[in-house]
């Protein structure tokens, strides 16, 4: 099972997340599930360095991936916000219909 953390701080934006695991959908190459997750997840990262550069702290390494976004100014927290919040709402797609190969946890507040 792929496991998504999502971390909020205290006014309830995302500041990190990470994603471990396999969905187990399918066979290695073959998983729809783990590539949808992948794809979603990594575009943010990337995103999310593109705007802000080695600001962003990125880790990926075989099954896992992490990203922890610094404290922005408020005009670049707005671009950090609409990524993190568009890759939120695809995982939660993707855990509404695949949800025996994924789950979304959110930590520290309620995200909508």
């Amino acid at each position: 099972m792929i496991t998504v953390k999502i971390f909020l701080d205290q006014s309830s934006r995302i500041s990190r997340f990470s994603v471990t695991g396999h969905a187990g959908f399918a066979e290695h190459g073959k998983d729809i599930v783990c590539a949808a997750v992948s794809a979603v997840a990594q575009t943010a990262a990337i995103g999310l360095q593109h705007y802000f550069g080695s600001a962003v702290a990125v880790e990926q390494k075989n099954g896992k991936l992490t990203c922890e976004i610094p404290k922005l100014a408020p005009e670049d927290q707005i671009v950090a916000e609409a990524i993190l919040m568009t890759m939120y709402w695809g995982l939660r797609d993707i855990e509404e219909q695949y949800g025996e190969h994924i789950h979304l946890r959110i930590e520290g507040g309620v995200l909508e």
